[in-house]
């Protein structure tokens, strides 16, 4: 919320950050002309001008993949997409709110639903192998 010169988000002030160019987007991210903001507190190395929330906690910008305003470690941008409960994938892996499932093919994933999917290989369960 913006009044005046000054900006609110979820009840707190945010301090220093002018409401010239301030959004905010969904899953609790904002954006100004400098700054991308998590619940209010800045994201380090993410950029503004390039920031998108995805839905689900996800966001990207050009070069980084974020997770309720962490990086995404390793995860490619340029080819991340959300799948549906929780789950992500990008060209080389899987991820399941932010982590990556180690060995899970994301070529051949598929969400089941309520938690559930799998893969040419395994069955998956809220991101653990069955």
């Amino acid at each position: 919320m913006i009044t005046g010169n000054r900006v609110f988000f979820n009840g707190r002030e945010l301090r220093g950050v002018l409401p010239t160019g301030f959004r905010i987007l969904t899953d609790n991210y904002a954006i100004d002309p400098w700054h991308v903001y998590f619940c209010g507190l800045v994201i380090n190395g993410a950029t503004p001008g390039t920031f998108i929330s995805l839905g689900d906690g996800y966001a990207r910008d050009n070069w980084n993949v974020f997770f309720l305003g962490g990086t995404v470690d390793g995860a490619s941008a340029s080819t991340f997409e959300v799948l549906p409960d929780g789950y992500a994938r990008d060209r080389w892996n899987v991820y399941y709110q932010g982590q990556k499932i180690p060995g899970a093919d994301p070529s051949s994933f598929r969400c089941v639903g309520d938690g559930y999917a799998n893969d040419r290989w395994q069955n998956y369960y809220c991101g653990r192998r069955m």
